[in-house]
């Protein structure tokens, strides 16, 4: 006997047929029933595309499953449900489904996980139909034709069962599930593998399959049917009709703009909404302490006499490190400072009710002069980077990075005869913004920083 010529409309695959000129020669296996069988295999001609059991159909049948979670290692993964084929997920190359249908049962209960079965909490078994993903086997079954139309034809043999079992490859060149088959273990595919790590590997450690993570073959397990009364010939033919259904390339990510609902594979064609634009507070790369700034009392501002002396807090030197953006449309530009305001505490503790916000001027060096004993005191005429109001922005240039400013002038709300401590606890907070390249705009939390003024 051997199998006859098969179909292969996809030029997927190519399948190797077992041979045996003479039925009663013994080139076939049995099960331990007594059943015989012989062995096909499918191997794809390229690992560019998925070729697994579950995509099959066999003379226009499709095939079940069942899963059994007694058989189903204890603390490995969710022992409810089958673990998923290394080719399952949204990512590049990966299948969120089959594309052909099957029927199907999950079942269990006389083990140690209870999920299904009548001890289990719905008290039955869960059968569906659908293109869910399993690791196999699949069964086809042509009993409808064995027992129908097959009882009066001429034919001397068909088929009744076939069995598919996807083997993989990993890691390490061994090959997983190839292990498997009816004469060692049974026709109850039950206890057939149902999860992917290699049993040979210790804990179950899962080893990374090869060739993309799709199987390296497919073994077939051919159960004939012979005719109660149509004598058997020296030579004989099973002509199966083996049907690949070809993946639908497209965008399987549900989180995508384009996501096709209809796509079994993802072609690396899904696009996605820009990340919200968003950037993180500047950075102080200064030094900010006592060392860096000094309390000066002038008695005039830029020329105009103050009425007293007035007590003014200044920072010789602030650089601020300017983050890069993330999300929105890349490049990122038009970086400004876009609130700089003091919110200070005349007694100097920490936590007690600020005043009002005070202006901080940020100042050119190059153009101000700062003379305690001249009544002009402070001339900034020009210098000043930040005008009223107090949230006017400041450009700062087109790039992140670190800007630098010669002088930072603070108001000291300090009053020495209610509080003869003679400190002013300032609160300086700094935002920014910038813009992505379709004109999005942001602007980051506050940057706070604490400086205690002691004069």
């Amino acid at each position: 006997m051997h199998q006859g010529p098969n179909y292969n409309s996809n030029n997927l695959y190519s399948v190797q047929r077992i041979h045996d000129d003479n039925v009663n020669a013994g080139n076939f296996s049995t099960t331990p029933s007594g059943l015989k069988y012989y062995t096909l295999l499918i191997t794809p001609n390229d690992y560019s595309q998925l070729v697994c059991s579950g995509n099959f159909t066999i003379d226009g049948i499709s095939s079940s499953w069942v899963y059994n979670s007694d058989y189903h290692p204890t603390g490995f993964g969710n022992a409810c449900y089958p673990v998923n084929p290394p080719w399952h997920g949204s990512g590049v190359g990966q299948s969120t489904s089959f594309t052909t249908p099957h029927s199907y049962v999950l079942k269990g209960g006389a083990g140690p996980n209870v999920c299904w079965g009548p001890n289990s909490n719905s008290g039955q078994n869960f059968i569906g139909n659908g293109t869910y993903r399993f690791n196999g086997p699949f069964e086809f079954d042509n009993s409808a034709y064995c027992d129908g139309a097959f009882t009066s034809s001429t034919d001397s043999v068909t088929w009744r069962k076939i069995i598919l079992m996807d083997i993989y490859q990993n890691d390490l060149g061994f090959l997983i599930n190839d292990q498997y088959d009816p004469a060692t273990y049974s026709e109850d595919l039950e206890t057939w593998l149902q999860y992917m790590p290699d049993p040979n590997n210790p804990y179950y450690v899962p080893l990374e399959p090869t060739h993309n993570g799709y199987p390296k073959h497919i073994k077939v397990f051919v159960f004939p049917e012979y005719h109660d009364e149509n004598p058997l010939q020296a030579t004989m033919e099973i002509d199966l009709d083996i049907d690949y259904v070809v993946d639908v390339p497209g965008c399987t990510d549900v989180s995508a703009l384009n996501y096709d609902s209809f796509a079994t594979v993802n072609d690396g064609s899904c696009t996605y909404a820009p990340a919200p634009l968003a950037i993180d507070p500047p950075i102080v790369t200064s030094d900010i302490s006592s060392a860096n700034h000094t309390v000066y009392t002038i008695l005039g501002v830029d020329g105009t006499p103050t009425g007293g002396p007035v007590p003014v807090l200044v920072l010789n030197t602030l650089d601020i490190s300017i983050p890069t953006p993330t999300g929105g449309t890349p490049p990122y530009e038009d970086f400004e400072i876009t609130s700089v305001i003091d919110n200070a505490n005349p007694n100097g503790v920490y936590g007690q009710p600020n005043s009002l916000p005070s202006q901080v001027y940020l100042i050119d060096d190059a153009l101000s002069t700062l003379d305690p004993s001249d009544p002009s005191g402070l001339t900034y005429s020009n210098a000043v980077l930040n005008r009223l109001p107090i949230n006017t922005n400041i450009f700062l240039g087109m790039n992140p990075g670190t800007y630098s400013f010669g002088k930072v002038l603070l108001e000291v709300p300090h009053n020495s005869l209610a509080f003869p401590n003679l400190e002013a606890l300032h609160e300086i907070s700094i935002e920014i913004s910038a813009e992505d390249d379709i004109g999005g705009n942001i602007t980051s939390t506050p940057l706070i920083i604490d400086i205690l003024s002691q004069y």
